[in-house]
């Protein structure tokens, strides 16, 4: 399944500008850094470790539930590290999953495209801001103006091509 939906990662709305390009959003940041980063509370920490230490997307609850022995005990606090992750660009949230992943793309200008495998649930992000670019441009030659941007790839990882059936689960 090949699903557009244009956003920038918990930004102000991208918009098309005169020459109907997307607007670039801040850099993500590169991965030694990330949970080093001095500005980051207590709870965006820990939230950005747990996306960190994932090869799949975890829900706000998934956080919740791995974040109670640490004193973490409402969804709010859940919620608002990872909006303060998005907008900083050190996470990505996948919308038709309604779950978040940590950024592994270091520096790249804003919109990503993610791939994700239906069967174990890996999420690989892809620097796709040409792709994304050239959609802006395509859709404001039809006067439609473009308030937000994401790609989402459905398919199967490379490990779960080459598993046996059986197997599968065992992930």
């Amino acid at each position: 399944m090949l699903r557009y939906n244009i956003y920038s990662e918990g930004r102000r709305p991208a918009s098309v500008e005169s020459t109907s390009r997307l607007r670039r959003g801040s850099p993500c940041r590169t991965m030694p850094t990330m949970s080093d980063d001095s500005r980051l509370s207590r709870n965006e920490r820990q939230v950005l470790d747990l996306l960190t230490d994932e090869r799949r997307p975890l829900t706000a609850y998934e956080l919740l539930d791995a974040l109670r022995p640490q004193g973490v005990k409402a969804p709010p606090t859940v919620y608002r590290a990872l909006g303060r992750l998005v907008a900083a660009g050190l996470a990505h949230r996948i919308e038709s999953l309604n779950a978040y992943v940590a950024c592994r793309e270091p520096g790249h200008p804003g919109p990503v495209a993610l791939a994700i495998c239906r069967e174990c649930g890996r999420a690989s992000e892809l620097d796709e801001a040409a792709l994304i670019e050239d959609l802006g441009r395509k859709v404001g030659r039809t006067g439609f103006r473009v308030e937000t941007a994401t790609i989402e790839l459905r398919g199967l990882c490379q490990v779960c091509q080459t598993a046996p059936a059986q197997a599968v689960g065992e992930r």
